[in-house]
């Protein structure tokens, strides 16, 4: 029974804070009355080029004594004509951006994240813009800190990817990358120049894990030396019919170097194979001929007859071997 009290007197005190906040505001005007417990951490203003994108960050807290549910409602109003018109809204996970094209609110608003991306900027997106929490039907707006969105002229050009110093004949491929980090519509991506006319155009798209999106378009072509001096142009134009120009590139084409020709690199693979295994055999068959050169002169050798040797000086070398040898002294007896 007391909690069930308690549980009463929380919600009054939240839907009595959050009416008061609401009449303030209706009362008094759009800045509203900034009630204790209940801040916004968001930017006061913000710029954007037109049909370009920009993100909002922003956070939000509430009293201590209150927890949103994990389907607590949010949604950024647009102040206009002295009324506010809501142009981004949030319920939990789902998220109904068929009617909000180019709004997003992007932030968990259970969690107390409030971000907003706005894409594909319009004059008419220039304004007051408001936060406002809804949670079982009680709104409560943050009217106390409302970002002021400008919206500029578009000065942003497309990017072509460094060329260099390209050579006849080798293939080539520029990028163009569209101005912006947006989420709309994909712009169209258009080259000018005379080189244009022999080359492949391909076009993609990537995208990045915020909901993001950038947009790249490639030139591939074979430059000639004709081309050196060649004019090549970018241009971005979007769903409005407004267009970006990148700046003029000039190409820069040089001939090709000449080609060193050696032995080794105009001869067939198949035909340096034929010559190694010639050298191969021959040396083989140069082995056998010496070796049957060496055989054939030792058989030679061995059939020679033997030369007689001087007898005499035999026998006298075995006799005289074979004898000892005495020596005697004359004695003289006086």
């Amino acid at each position: 029974m007391l909690l069930m009290k308690c549980g009463f007197l929380h919600q009054t005190f939240i839907t009595t804070i959050v009416l008061l906040s609401t009449f303030c505001k209706d009362s008094n005007s759009q800045f509203g009355l900034k009630i204790p417990g209940f801040t916004i951490n968001v930017t006061t203003r913000v710029t954007v080029q037109r049909n370009l994108c920009v993100h909002i960050p922003c956070t939000f807290q509430i009293p201590s004594i209150y927890t949103l549910p994990s389907n607590a409602q949010g949604a950024w109003l647009k102040f206009n004509n002295l009324q506010h018109n809501v142009v981004a809204r949030k319920d939990g996970l789902d998220d109904p951006q068929d009617k909000y094209p180019r709004f997003f609110l992007t932030g968990e608003v259970w969690k107390g994240d409030c971000s907003l991306r706005i894409s594909d900027a319009k004059a008419e997106d220039d304004s007051l813009y408001t936060f406002r929490l809804e949670d079982r039907g009680v709104p409560y707006s943050f009217a106390e800190v409302s970002p002021k969105v400008t919206v500029t002229d578009l000065t942003d050009t497309p990017e072509i990817s460094t060329t260099g110093t390209l050579v006849a004949g080798e293939r080539v491929t520029l990028t163009c990358t569209s101005p912006g980090r947006c989420a709309g519509e994909a712009p169209k991506i258009t080259w000018e120049g005379a080189t244009v006319r022999k080359a492949m155009v391909h076009r993609y798209t990537i995208y990045y894990g915020d909901g993001t999106r950038t947009y790249h378009s490639n030139l591939t072509f074979s430059p000639s030396i004709k081309d050196n001096m060649e004019k090549l142009l970018c241009i971005v134009t979007f769903t409005d019919n407004l267009s970006s120009k990148s700046e003029i590139v000039e190409l820069e084409v040089e001939d090709a170097p000449p080609k060193s020709t050696t032995v080794c690199s105009s001869m067939d693979s198949k035909l340096i194979a034929g010559i190694i295994i010639g050298n191969i055999i021959i040396l083989l068959l140069a082995g056998l001929g010496l070796l049957f050169f060496i055989k054939r002169h030792m058989k030679n050798a061995g059939n020679r007859p033997h030369e007689s040797k001087p007898q005499g000086n035999e026998s006298a070398y075995q006799d005289l071997h074979g004898q000892s040898i005495h020596t005697y002294e004359k004695i003289t007896m006086k």
